[in-house]
């Protein structure tokens, strides 16, 4: 649990930075933050268990797999395929709004894709520890979220405010 919540220090650093430090050596601690959230998630779910195990439980678990796949797939494509990457991760200017794909159903899909991709392999590879992190990292998402969308984003992203407006916070309309 600990190195979720350090991978989202991580993350609210990295987007704090946009505003109070406007350091472009900072911009790594995105990068910094995924790759610990993943070694947690490793710890989380696959620690202590042999290979014959893991491949055991997917082969149970097959359609939860592919869930997990597809939750994961849309994660990095709403977070790094439909955002100006340059722009959003190594630069910490302005940025532009993106209402497009994605973004013109909801301002934060990202938090629904991770959200599958956590559950889904939960239920692949269920254990109180895998419930826990799992729980806790969307726990943790969720503020990070928050933050974004009431402090950061209208700081950093053009017509914030306005897209705010016309665009639900988590729940697409039809």
């Amino acid at each position: 649990m600990m190195l979720a919540v350090i991978a989202f220090v991580l993350f609210m650093m990295f987007d704090l930075n946009k505003i109070l430090w406007n350091n472009n050596k900072l911009n790594n601690l995105f990068t910094v933050g995924i790759i610990i959230l993943g070694i947690g998630s490793y710890q989380a779910f696959l620690s202590g268990r042999t290979v014959m195990d893991i491949l055991s439980c997917m082969a149970e678990n097959i359609v939860l797999v592919v869930i997990a796949i597809y939750g994961l797939w849309k994660t990095c494509a709403v977070l790094f395929f439909e955002l100006p990457f340059d722009e959003t991760y190594k630069k910490t200017d302005k940025l532009p709004l993106i209402e497009s794909g994605a973004y013109k159903k909801c301002r934060h899909p990202g938090f629904w894709f991770l959200l599958l991709f956590y559950v889904a392999v939960c239920g692949t590879f269920m254990s109180r520890q895998a419930v826990c992190f799992t729980i806790t990292v969307n726990l943790l998402n969720l503020l990070y979220i928050i933050l974004e969308d009431v402090y950061v984003f209208p700081k950093t992203i053009e017509k914030y405010d306005d897209y705010k407006k016309r665009v639900p916070f988590l729940v697409p309309r039809r």
